[in-house]
């Protein structure tokens, strides 16, 4: 599942969408916009609950993902540097210098993570 932020400073929103449809066929990737993008308002609680792993960036949806116990797997090459711009000392510049979680420095990186995160679970750092 990917769930950007809505924040337009460090989300992967919208520039990850358009990768969506190059993930190999064997993988259902579902999108869950943050409730700022949606009519609905919903919260993404459902979503997490169904995802195997979690694609997302500054979200709150990564802290509601690892207390699910669901691995967390960060497109750095989009917002890492950002997330170092915006938000320094922050808990998520933290999470980033740290790689806490799974962190992809490439989209192709970004693919062997998430077989990786299906197979092991949450990595043993972020336990």
């Amino acid at each position: 599942m990917w769930a950007p932020t809505h924040s337009n400073s460090v989300s992967t929103y919208p520039e990850f969408e358009h990768l969506l449809d190059k993930f190999p066929s064997k993988y259902l990737v579902t999108t869950a916009i943050h409730p700022f993008h949606k009519s609905s308002l919903l919260p993404t609680l459902q979503e997490i609950l169904e995802a195997d792993v979690v694609i997302s960036d500054t979200s709150s949806i990564i802290y509601e993902a690892w207390a699910l116990e669901k691995p967390v797997l960060f497109p750095d090459w989009l917002v890492k540097d950002d997330i170092a711009k915006y938000y320094p000392n922050s808990f998520e510049d933290y999470i980033y210098k740290e790689n806490i979680g799974y962190h992809a420095g490439s989209f192709e990186q970004l693919v062997q993570f998430v077989q990786i995160a299906v197979d092991q679970g949450v990595d043993e750092r972020t336990t």
